[in-house]
């Protein structure tokens, strides 16, 4: 009697979000991967089992499903309305020893062990705690990791949606599985640290190069986020490895448009507000922003729009802080908020004059989407990707040419309402719409 073919296993890449379990608010990334994630759980069910990077092992986590399908609830349902994500799901997840609990990752709770004893600088009990955490991540990367039985003999997908994880540890994906015939499908948000380096520190450089080179090695079904994203990695693909891979096919991230008017734009009356919304870094061009306030401040002939910053600090702005932190020129007209949740985002959206989105370079541009979506003005730099996401309506104008940012902020806070509305592209679909097209890819990458 003929034996059935074992069903096809989808293998999750989760590290990302494993480690990200108490963040109160997601970046682009992890909301992307949020989507995926839950979308490809639900469709596969028992055949999608999550895998995490343990320190340097590849851990399939078939017995502890259960317990990354509720994570993922878990941060949809808080990031959905600005809430901190459940603690009783994090702590569960803590508890199976998968990731750790301070830091991103495992690196730091391996050298806390190492260099800490009780009574030096952390107290018994804390120590205590991470010697068992470490413990168990040990005991699990050494016999969860790889060649186990649950794989054998079927077709294995490999799926990561987040640059992090397995795949970005060399040679990780060969101890996944033990076998040649690992498939994968990466889903690619920008190839900025390889396109504009000068925009990314030398060890992100050095760690993504080595993410995409094991993609390429175990010749990965490409996914790309934008059509921009997509040229940008064919281009890549063909310098090295000419005539391997084919196109990279695009699904976009989905966009929450809102149900009615009461959610669209209604600019405040109580003088213009404009909003740049994104992490503090050289790339999204504050130096610019606070350039331009300056002037406006120093020339003083006209009602001085404020300017709403919202987002974390990032790396290389010790000039752009030191601004923020000590401007008393500054300070009556320029404001820094971090941490916000979705929700307040756009709320602060909503009542703006206009956004502004002065980058040097993007994958896509889920702030231009999110303002288009809700009816609000945008002054954006002219980049090609932002084509995509707007049809028409969209002032466009170069990163560096501040005279021009400064002339289109003053038009835009002296006539609000007459000022151009980006209109959203249509290709611009719905979460469920677009987490569908994901997961048909999935499942055409598992034949």
């Amino acid at each position: 009697m003929p034996t059935e073919t074992p069903r096809p296993l989808v293998l999750y890449d989760v590290t990302r979000l494993v480690n990200r379990r108490r963040a109160p608010n997601p970046t682009g990334i992890d909301r992307i991967d949020l989507e995926f994630a839950a979308a490809t759980f639900a469709r596969f069910g028992a055949d999608c089992l999550p895998v995490v990077l343990v320190g340097r092992h590849p851990v399939v986590l078939a017995d502890e499903r259960a317990a990354i399908v509720d994570l993922v609830g878990a941060l949809g349902a808080a990031w959905s309305r600005g809430a901190v994500p459940d603690e009783a799901v994090a702590t569960r997840i803590d508890r199976l020893g998968i990731a750790a609990n301070i830091g991103y990752g495992t690196r730091r709770v391996e050298h806390d062990v190492a260099t800490r004893r009780p009574g030096t600088g952390t107290s018994a009990t804390a120590f205590a705690r991470l010697a068992r955490h470490l413990a168990r991540f040990r005991r699990l990367a050494r016999t969860r990791f790889a060649g186990t039985s649950l794989l054998g003999g079927r077709r294995v997908l490999y799926v990561n949606a987040s640059h992090e994880g397995v795949a970005r540890r060399p040679g990780a994906l060969d101890r996944l599985t033990r076998r040649a015939d690992l498939a994968v499908l990466a889903y690619i948000h920008d190839l900025m640290p390889l396109e504009v380096p000068q925009f990314s520190r030398a060890d992100r450089i050095t760690a993504f190069a080595a993410f995409v080179g094991e993609l390429v090695r175990h010749r990965a079904t490409f996914v790309a986020n934008s059509r921009m994203t997509a040229a940008a990695l064919t281009g890549h693909l063909q310098r090295v490895a000419p005539g391997v891979f084919p196109a990279p096919r695009v699904v976009h991230p989905g966009i929450e448009r809102p149900q009615d008017a009461a959610g669209m734009w209604a600019p405040s009356e109580g003088g213009a507000d404009f909003v740049v919304l994104g992490t503090i870094e050289p790339r999204k061009n504050h130096r610019m922003l606070l350039a331009i306030w300056r002037e406006m401040i120093a020339e003083n002939d006209a009602p001085i729009p404020r300017l709403h910053i919202i987002g974390r600090r990032g790396w290389d702005i010790d000039d752009v802080a030191a601004e923020l932190d000590a401007s008393a020129e500054l300070s009556g007209h320029v404001t820094e908020e971090s941490g916000l949740d979705d929700r307040a985002v756009r709320a602060r959206l909503r009542v703006a004059t206009a956004l502004l989105f002065p980058s040097f370079a993007e994958g896509f541009g889920l702030p231009l989407a999110e303002a288009a979506a809700l009816g609000v003005p945008v002054i954006a730099s002219d980049l090609p990707v932002f084509r995509e996401i707007v049809t028409t309506g969209l002032v466009a104008l170069p990163p560096d040419d501040a005279a021009a940012w400064k002339a289109a902020i003053r038009a835009a806070a002296g006539d609000p309402t007459g000022f151009p509305v980006p209109q959203l592209s249509e290709e611009l679909l719905d979460w469920p719409t677009q987490s569908r097209l994901f997961t048909d890819l999935v499942e055409k990458a598992l034949r």
